[in-house]
């Protein structure tokens, strides 16, 4: 378990993979801007934001394909703090 100085020291989740950890905190402000979610690219490890067309199909301009449905990636933005 790592406080959230330890995490800033040892500069957890900065790196090019992923790390783990725990961390005991308390959220202290979620960010209200509306944006709950987007609409991302059904291709497997791709999460690229995608467009409706006229059709009710979705762009990915990424992938430069279009697909007949979407995938809903959820986004929270939040602050926490340790003792």
């Amino acid at each position: 378990q790592y406080t959230c100085a330890e995490v800033r020291q040892n500069q957890l989740g900065n790196g090019a993979t992923a790390d783990y950890f725990t961390l005991k905190a308390t959220v202290i402000m979620f960010r209200k801007d509306g944006t709950l979610y987007y609409r991302a690219c059904p291709t497997e490890k791709c999460n690229r934001k995608v467009h409706k067309e006229m059709d009710e199909t979705y762009r990915c301009e990424k992938c430069n394909q279009t697909f007949p449905s979407c995938l809903y990636r959820y986004v929270l933005s939040a602050a926490a703090a340790d003792h």
